[in-house]
């Protein structure tokens, strides 16, 4: 049977692919719908490119046979038409209207009789009249559509749209006056709509079935209207809609998923966290303080260190944090002073200036509670106050008035007070000058910039020489290598240093003692000053 939490996640599971499957779907529409479009817009305005061209070549011919003023049919009058007929493109003949007949073509010569026209289909603004699919025209066999102006008349040939007789499958278009009320030309099925019609024609986004594109000429009365069928993702090919479907509810399940992991590891690290602290189950690793003077370990800073119920390390970036936002911090404070100092104890209890240094969260620092703590797990264990430093991070925005009184209390009952992470907080300089510590620990992003080109590696050396001029020991952190190490100690000779050169933190199992410690080489090799 499926735990509750199982079955929650399954529920969710189902619900976000299903969901996620619903948006590929609309996704996937709004894609299919763009490229529709833009291919229907590309086809309409070809079509009407066309149409225009015609159009165009129409009334330039027309104009030219005006221009020429020939008697109309005369032998040098045909001898004209029949060269503008053989050079147009789009034109199969050219002829002269007289009295509604038609009395001589390019193509058929002088007519006789003349033969009648019927009354044009449509009379466009400019005064050429158009008839449009004429029959029986000179031969019972031909067809034609037919412009005329001032008595010049141009028959539209019969391959100028040949190519848009077949559409591409699923389009068709018209070519139609502005009124809707005459069509040039029909490419494919397609129903004309009603003029008030023309505005709710659906192109939208979501459009399913028919998509239309309408749209005129800036010269002629020509439009377009072009459509294309089955437009819309439900009427892709049956593997397409499946791919996508698919493809949302796996993106949609692997979202899910990693979502409910991460939000029950999140969850459930705050009550983890909170059982480790019940059941004292947080260690403290300690990283060794060394003296450049002496080259001897003076002292260790305590480290919090958790490993969960699973086994597995927990960040202190990570575990920290979630004690603040918990309101578990001040807890937390208190078991890793608790457990560092009686681990520590025998070290401390020595005839020697070993030190314990413990980081501070400010709300204890200012907690007359956690001094009374303090001070009854130093009584407890006989270890003196002096022996044990609180770190106060630079980074702290406590109330500078409430902290100086919490400071100066704790040094009064003798312990000493480090400013940590120097050059990286809010106040810096500030710090200095309103309160009095014991030791400055500079921060170890300084030290990592040591022997770059970095804008901190310039302001180290600056740093060092403003520490030195302090009333205060000077701690300097992050030190790895060989070379930080001299640097420090050409720079900061008296200094005390902390850094995994010196040594990484470790358990109190693996701590080495006081007296069993062996410093590592610091002077480099000064072959290249010789």
């Amino acid at each position: 049977m499926l735990s509750s939490n199982n079955a929650g996640l399954w529920f969710r599971l189902i619900i976000f692919m299903l969901l996620s499957a619903v948006l590929a779907l609309f996704i996937g529409q709004s894609f299919i719908a763009q490229s529709e479009q833009k291919r229907l817009v590309s086809y309409a305005q070809e079509v009407l490119a066309q149409g225009v061209a015609v159009a165009q070549e129409s009334q330039d011919t027309m104009h030219r046979i005006l221009l020429l003023g020939n008697v109309p049919c005369s032998d040098a009058d045909l001898r004209e038409l029949r060269l503008l007929s053989f050079y147009a493109l789009n034109l199969r003949d050219v002829g002269r209207i007289e009295n509604d007949r038609l009395i001589c073509s390019a193509g058929w010569g002088r007519l006789n009789p003349p033969i009648a026209l019927l009354p044009p289909d449509l009379t466009t603004p400019t005064g050429t009249q158009l008839w449009t699919a004429m029959e029986r025209l000179v031969d019972p066999r031909i067809t034609a559509d037919i412009a005329s102006s001032g008595g010049v008349a141009t028959i539209t040939a019969s391959v100028a749209f040949r190519r848009y007789s077949q559409p591409p499958q699923g389009y068709s278009a018209t070519l139609i006056n502005k009124n809707l009320d005459h069509p040039y030309q029909t490419f494919g099925s397609l129903t004309l709509p009603r003029k008030e019609d023309l505005s709710r024609l659906k192109n939208g986004w979501l459009t399913l079935g028919t998509r239309h594109f309408f749209t005129c000429s800036n010269s002629f009365d020509i439009c377009v209207l072009a459509q294309f069928e089955d437009a819309g993702v439900i009427y892709r090919p049956w593997y397409v809609i499946a791919g996508i479907i698919l493809m949302g509810a796996a993106l949609g399940g692997s979202f899910t998923l990693c979502y409910s992991l991460y939000r029950e590891k999140r969850r459930s690290l705050p009550c983890q966290l909170e059982r480790a602290l019940k059941n004292d189950q947080l260690r403290a690793h300690y990283q060794p303080l060394v003296s450049l003077t002496t080259r001897s370990l003076i002292g260790v800073e305590a480290l919090a260190r958790w490993r969960n119920g699973a086994g597995e390390e927990i960040s202190p970036e990570v575990f920290v944090r979630i004690a603040e936002e918990n309101d578990m911090i001040d807890e937390l404070t208190r078991a890793i002073t608790r457990c560092a100092i009686r681990e520590m104890r025998p070290y401390l209890t020595q005839p020697s200036s070993f030190t314990l240094s413990i980081n501070l969260a400010v709300s204890d620092i200012i907690s007359p509670d956690y001094h009374r703590f303090l001070q009854r797990e130093c009584e407890r264990n006989g270890v003196m106050r002096e022996r044990v430093i609180l770190e106060l991070t630079e980074r702290s925005t406590a109330s500078p008035q409430v902290l100086e009184v919490a400071l100066q209390s704790l040094q009064q009952q003798g312990h000493k007070i480090a400013l940590d992470d120097f050059g990286t907080g809010y106040s810096n300089l500030d710090y200095l000058s309103r309160f009095s510590f014991n030791l400055v620990k500079i921060d170890k992003i300084f030290v990592g910039a040591i022997g770059t080109d970095s804008v901190n590696a310039a302001f180290t050396d600056v740093l060092f020489s403003l520490v030195q001029k302090l009333d205060a020991s000077i701690v300097v952190e992050g030190v790895e290598t060989q070379e930080q190490a001299a640097y420090v100690a050409r720079h900061c000779p008296n200094a005390i240093v902390q850094g995994w050169y010196f040594g990484r933190p470790s358990s109190i199992d693996q701590f080495v003692a006081p007296e069993q410690y062996r410093c590592p080489p610091i002077e480099e090799n000064r072959r290249a000053d010789v």
